[in-house]
């Protein structure tokens, strides 16, 4: 597992160069009604608009998890506010392997 190192603003882009061949791009948005992440692999967007829920896996989907799986942890069981990121509030990217072995 990686924690992913974001700064503590509303809006931002994230790139992940990992081992593999995997390019990870996370990109939040803040809105009215919370937090929604975007992830794409490359050129390829895995998931688009998806709720940020704390403690829960962003790609909603098995199928969907080829390049793996980030999980927003909350230590504080809060929604994510980028005020708390890298303080109580972490984004962790998880390997396709990583999840293998999690669910099994």
């Amino acid at each position: 597992m990686l924690t992913i190192d974001m700064g503590q603003l509303p809006n931002q882009k994230v790139r992940l160069s990992l081992t593999g061949g995997l390019n990870i791009t996370l990109q939040l948005n803040m809105t009215d009604n919370g937090y929604f992440a975007t992830i794409s692999n490359g050129d390829d967007v895995l998931v688009a608009c998806a709720p940020v829920l704390p403690n829960y896996p962003i790609i909603p989907y098995q199928y969907q998890e080829t390049a793996g799986q980030i999980i927003f942890d909350s230590l504080d069981g809060t929604v994510c506010d980028y005020n708390k990121i890298g303080l109580t509030q972490f984004f962790t990217y998880m390997s396709p392997q990583e999840v293998t072995d999690a669910r099994s």
